[in-house]
Formats: C-alpha cells, sequence, structure tokens
C-alpha cells in the first residue's frame, strides 16, 4: 500500500533441510561390506547429492551426524559474514 516495499523477512535456519538446495534429505540404507554383510547401515543424503552425511549403524546416529553437517555450514556462514564486517571497518 502507497508504494512502499515490504522488507523481506529472513527466513529461519533449517536443519532439517539442504543448506545448499534446500530439498529435504532421504535416508539411504545399504549393506555394510566391511566388517559383517548382514548389518544394516545409514545415511541420510540430499536428493540432488550435493551434501552427504556420515554413515552409520542406526538411524538416529545418521541423522544426529546430518544435523552436525548443517550446523557445521551455518557456524562457517557466520564466520566468513562476520571476517567481511570487520574487514570493511
Amino acid at each position: 500500500m502507497f508504494g512502499r516495499k515490504k522488507k523481506k523477512q529472513e527466513e529461519p535456519k533449517s536443519y532439517l533441510r539442504c543448506p545448499y538446495c534446500g530439498h529435504a534429505p532421504i535416508i539411504v540404507t545399504g549393506k555394510c561390506t566391511y566388517h559383517n554383510p548382514r548389518h544394516t547401515v545409514y545415511r541420510y543424503e540430499c536428493d540432488l547429492r550435493c551434501l552427504q552425511g556420515e554413515v552409520c549403524q542406526t538411524a538416529e546416529a545418521a541423522f544426529d551426524s546430518w544435523v552436525r553437517i548443517v550446523a557445521r555450514y551455518y557456524d562457517a556462514e557466520n564466520a566468513i559474514r562476520q571476517f567481511r564486517k570487520e574487514r570493511k571497518s
């Protein structure tokens, strides 16, 4: 109204989405080829495979590794922004 533009609100960080493309991760299951082929291993990855988690023995551990990887991405992003601000001033 009255030609004013609304400020774009920053979306909250979602640890359940890929930070690169925004897709939800899928869980990939497979058989362990190193120790015991009867064990099932789990891993979360993006649909487009731009980010992959660690191979874990339980689905809960695979989810925790996905959250840690995405959190590291956001921590690095904040560190880069802070470095740029310090350089400007």
